[in-house]
């Protein structure tokens, strides 16, 4: 019957995932063929054929009421001329939609750099897909990601989301295109990821004693030899913002902090030198990066931050210095854009 070979079908998918309301499902299978599925209710043979087949695994098992129902979604053929031939390798829901990453069909065999061409699409619901930038501004230029894609996880508090893949690249997606940042952790390819909370216990210099405990995510990553190794969060998020992303951040209740030594008409022109306007930052606030410890005692933990400077030197020793602090909305604007 149709329904068991749906079944069946489960068994082929590398990765799959489903939307916030359960409703929908977007699954990778071991070709690189995208599927969708949809939740429906069990008829009496669909409920038969799933209890035979979880009940050697378990005595008691309960029989769901309702089941997945899939059809392969033929990505090559539905954009032939818009998007190159893809081959996927994994997909993941973000919060706000569907991502898919895969390799071009025509990239080379073997592990040579440069010969997998990866690439990632997005869609709201799984019906229209568009593609994301994977490439990043540096200040040696513009840089292209060069491995396959294996795993995606995403920061629910910051929307960033991490495209973990070959030789240890990891490639963090903002939502600004101007902000992709590319990093490697590790030689090995990683397989899978996910972000943890750890709790960082703080010693006083004095007596060695517990003075507080301070949260900390951290991304724990699986490597190819099966062993594990993790990193601070913040060493994978991408602090820098755009302009646009950065003003974007000031609307969501954000504020502007200027970090140097001087008084509000210090922070406008630096501000302007750094593209940002005047008009944007009126009320930002001044401090000095010897005095952020003492800045961060006056802020919620939830207030979102944008540090910026003349160079962007000064603003991202403060951002990623709020991050350690536990701000988890820390971010500078500057040079290097």
């Amino acid at each position: 019957m149709k329904e068991k070979v749906e079944i069946l079908e489960l068994d082929r998918f590398i990765q799959f995932c489903q939307s916030e309301n359960g409703q929908t499902g977007l699954a990778v299978d071991r070709d690189g063929i995208l599927w969708r599925g949809e939740r429906q209710r069990q008829e009496a043979s669909v409920q038969e054929a799933v209890a035979q087949k979880e009940s050697k695994a378990k005595e008691k098992q309960e029989i769901p009421e309702i089941s997945w129902h899939w059809k392969r979604f033929d990505f090559n053929k539905e954009y032939q001329g818009c998007y190159p031939p893809c081959r996927f390798t994994a997909v993941a829901w973000t919060g706000g939609g569907f991502l898919a990453t895969g390799t071009e069909a025509g990239a080379k065999e073997g592990k040579e750099a440069g010969s997998f061409r990866p690439v990632a699409y997005s869609s709201l619901r799984g019906g229209v897909w568009q593609p994301e930038n994977l490439t990043a501004r540096t200040p040696e230029g513009i840089v292209a990601p060069t491995e396959p894609v294996y795993d995606i996880c995403t920061d629910q508090a910051s929307g960033q989301i991490f495209l973990l893949g070959g030789r240890g690249q990891v490639i963090t997606l903002t939502g600004c295109p101007k902000c992709v940042k590319l990093s490697h952790f590790t030689d090995q390819d990683i397989r899978k990821g996910e972000i943890i909370t750890k709790t960082i216990e703080n010693l006083t210099a004095k007596t060695k004693e517990t003075k507080e405990a301070n949260e900390e995510k951290v991304l724990q990553l699986t490597l190819a030899d099966g062993t594990t190794a993790e990193f601070p969060l913040h060493a994978a998020l991408q602090l820098h913002l755009s302009r646009e992303a950065a003003e974007e951040k000031r609307r969501q209740g954000g504020i502007f902090v200027y970090v140097g030594d001087g008084n509000g008409s210090e922070a406008v022109e630096g501000a302007r030198k750094v593209g940002v306007s005047s008009v944007k930052v009126s009320g930002m606030l001044v401090c000095p990066l010897p005095k952020l410890k003492r800045f961060f005692e006056a802020w919620p933990k939830e207030q979102i931050l944008v540090f910026f400077c003349e160079t962007g030197v000064k603003a991202e020793a403060a951002a990623k210095s709020a991050r350690v602090q536990g701000y988890q909305q820390a971010y500078y604007a500057g040079e290097g854009e």
